[in-house]
Formats: C-alpha cells, structure tokens, sequence
C-alpha cells in the first residue's frame, strides 16, 4: 500500500500566558520517509501558527500531501455544544470559540473570560468548567471542580474514557489540565481552516474525513495525544520536544509501512456512539476503546 502523506507535522501546543520556550512551549516536529527533519521551538501561538501556515504553503506549491497532528481536544463531550457553544455540532462550536476567544502576539487571552461566560448559560447546576489563577475571581468559573455539574453533563468524551491518562477538557488550569489549550487551539485552528490560502485544501479528522472513508485534501489536522507511546528522552531534551519528534517519526514510518491509515479508522463501536463522535466529540488518532 502506497504511503497516504509526504509530510507528517505533530504540534505539541501551549496555552502559556506569556511567550516561552524550552518546557512547557509549542514544539513542532516534521518527518518525511521515516526521519524527522525539522524540530521548531515557538515561543508563542502566533509564532507556531506563522510556522506552521509557511509550511503548509510550501507543500501545497510541491503539490504534496501532510497530516497534521495537534495535541488538544477537537470536540467537547456529548450535548456540550448544545448547552453551551450555540450547537449541536463541533463546527458550532468552533466557530462560537473563534467569535469569543482573543489572543495576542504576546500570548495573552481571554479564555478565562469566555468559559465563565460559557458556565453562565449552564443549567441548572455549576457550569463545567473550572480553574482559574488564584489572583482571578469570576461569578460563575470558580478555583474548584464543581460539586454536581457532571450529574448533567459528561465530564469525559468518549475517547478520554478509553484512553488511559487522558484528561478531561473542562479543567483550565493547574497540573495536567487541557481544558485551556483545547479553547486556544481550536480557535486558532478555526482561524486557519478558513484562511483563503488554505480552506479548500485542509479536512479536520476525523469529523469531515468521516474516519478514513474520505483522506482527499493535501492537508488533513487531526487530534492526537503523544503520552499514548513511550517516547524515549535524550539527556538535554524537554519532554515536550522528545514526544514530536517521536510521534512525528514513528507516524511516519507507519505510513512507510502502510499500516498509518489503521490508526485513521473507525474504532469498533455502535453506530450511535460514532455518530457521536463525528458530529461533536472527535477522537484520537491511533486510540481504540
């Protein structure tokens, strides 16, 4: 089986309040035939997406082929778009974020802002989200996981339940939290998928790709979630530059190998629970439940 990209890129993304690098920063990896040839270290999200904007001009002038792989959510649990983001479905969603969200050069945003202004249309308890710096204070985005929010809503999408680790979408801030840079990442993503240069040729995994059933744009951006490999760490190497270029590579020889397309498959699951999945929750390349 011939190979499906001529370029892998995978992101590791960053909500950081303030432009950095090293730990805890956006690195950006590229691989082509099995090696990694790029590793690229931005210091904020505007950087990242100027970088990752020049590529995807420049393999659309080769008339080449790309995934893309970032490592947020795409989609929010089961009847969130509905209860808090102008649904029903993920496109719904996207576009309410890329309407709310702002974000500077610098790396300062209002997300906090705009998931307070989520919770308040949550009914009828504490809206879900939850975290915030211990300097701030909202009405209705409180510091603490909320007490019954998760009696009406799911606290976890499909996927998240079945792979191990993976962390829930509604916390913002503190050790291991998501939930923020899902709200940036999506909103930048909406930005550049109707970029004139670059909307006709860009289909989002797996909700307009149907899974597998239509790879036909040279640019398709899929979510993934790097902690599911043992990445091996070089001495001097953060973390977060050793899962790119380990993910980057690997996915690449995959798709070398032929076998890159089995992680871009539907997971054998029901009928109803893929449709909800390719209509508002999204999944993880490679994970199966």
């Amino acid at each position: 089986m011939s190979r499906l990209f001529d370029h892998i890129m995978i992101v590791d993304w960053s909500a950081a309040n303030t432009p950095t690098t090293g730990k805890n920063s956006i690195w950006i990896s590229l691989a082509q035939n099995g090696h990694v040839y790029e590793t690229h270290n931005a210091p904020t999200r505007f950087c990242a997406m100027d970088f990752i904007s020049k590529n995807l001009s420049l393999i659309l002038e080769r008339k080449e082929t790309i995934f893309v792989g970032f490592d947020f959510a795409f989609g929010y649990p089961q009847s969130a778009a509905t209860q808090l983001f102008n649904g029903p479905k993920w496109h719904n969603v996207w576009a309410y974020l890329a309407s709310q969200i702002t974000d500077s050069p610098h790396n300062a945003s209002n997300r906090f802002e705009v998931a307070n202004k989520a919770n308040q249309k949550f009914k009828p308890s504490e809206g879900p989200f939850w975290g915030h710096p211990h300097h701030f204070c909202y009405e209705h985005l409180h510091p603490k996981k909320p007490v019954d929010a998760f009696t009406h809503i799911p606290e976890k999408r499909t996927v998240e339940q079945c792979v191990k680790g993976a962390k829930s979408v509604w916390q913002l801030a503190y050790t291991g939290s998501v939930g923020s840079q899902t709200l940036l990442g999506i909103y930048h993503l909406e930005q550049l998928r109707h970029n004139d240069q670059f909307k006709s040729d860009i289909a989002i995994w797996p909700f307009e790709t149907r899974f597998d059933s239509a790879i036909d744009k040279p640019i398709i951006i899929g979510e993934i979630y790097p902690s599911m490999f043992d990445v091996p760490v070089k001495d001097g190497m953060v973390l977060d530059e050793a899962q790119v270029r380990h993910v980057a590579n690997l996915f690449s020889n995959y798709d070398m190998q032929g076998t890159f397309i089995d992680m871009l498959g539907a997971p054998g699951m029901s009928q109803n629970a893929l449709d909800v999945i390719l209509s508002e929750e999204g999944w993880i390349v490679g994970a199966k439940p």
